[in-house]
């Protein structure tokens, strides 16, 4: 609802935190899907580093300070992940499936 009205209102920046909180995965994808097609500028909190692929810009925070920014291509490595999150990754690549983060420990 709240990006409903978001869009309603013609605004040019929309800001979301988690948008896709709460929602079973295929809502998830749906919303995810959405807000792609969305031609607007959007800044959005997102912890899922799946759903991080889909945006065109990261922003990465640690302990309350930008420690990183640029495309989730470029920026999100398993070095990365265990960087910031303390966590050993794999970044799964298969050209027929989206790019995809496999958590480890």
């Amino acid at each position: 609802m709240h990006i409903a009205r978001a869009l309603a209102q013609d605004t040019r920046l929309i800001i979301m935190d988690e948008p896709t909180n709460h929602l079973d995965i295929k809502n998830q994808l749906v919303v995810l899907s959405l807000l792609k097609r969305i031609q607007r500028t959007m800044l959005i909190a997102l912890h899922d580093l799946n759903h991080a692929l889909h945006c065109d810009r990261l922003i990465a925070l640690k302990d309350g300070c930008i420690v990183a920014e640029g495309s989730p291509k470029h920026l999100i490595t398993p070095e990365f992940i265990e960087d910031i999150f303390g966590v050993k990754a794999r970044i799964i690549e298969d050209k027929n499936y989206p790019t995809a983060i496999q958590l480890l420990s």
